[in-house]
């Protein structure tokens, strides 16, 4: 059975939480913001996105709104944890090559 060696791990692991923090701070995210008249989306990051998630789920009629609302960013957060696992991946193997 294959060991996890430490350094490349831990090169990995900081990889990963770059790539994590960089995809969460792009402004691709779809943000919507409830009033009491109306909801207005714009483009924000994704702690916006989360941030303003509960008043989303309390203001609609029913789930299909919320999933209508948030569809997008459902599909950018898939993007990101597959472009997250595929960095993650590709750094432990070269740094365990170079190690």
């Amino acid at each position: 059975m294959h060991t996890l060696r430490p350094k490349p791990l831990i090169t990995a692991t900081l990889a990963v939480l770059v790539v994590l923090l960089a995809g969460s701070l792009l402004p691709v995210w779809s943000v919507w913001v409830d009033y009491s008249w109306e909801s207005v989306g714009h483009s924000g990051n994704l702690w916006q996105a989360l941030a303003w998630l509960p008043s989303n789920v309390r203001v609609s009629e029913n789930g299909w709104r919320v999933w209508r609302l948030h569809e997008f960013n459902l599909v950018f957060a898939a993007i990101l944890v597959g472009l997250t696992i595929a960095v993650g991946y590709g750094v432990y193997w070269w740094a365990g090559r170079r190690s």
